[in-house]
């Protein structure tokens, strides 16, 4: 984690009924192009193992 110096956050309102709805997003700010395609990649194989588990379930 020590690849990210800061975040970035993005902001949407909504109405839901009489309610209104915030939805906040963080996005990491990396300190190079080398540690965003780190962390993307990790996400990526993290993805791979938990989504790999449920194919071979509904292949059987």
């Amino acid at each position: 984690m020590d690849d990210i110096i800061g975040y970035t956050m993005t902001e949407r309102k909504g109405k839901l009924g009489d309610k209104e709805i915030i939805e906040r997003d963080f996005h990491p700010i990396f300190i190079n192009e080398e540690a965003r395609l780190c962390a993307k990649q990790r996400i990526e194989r993290g993805l791979y193992e938990v989504f790999s588990k449920y194919c071979d379930k509904v292949d059987e």
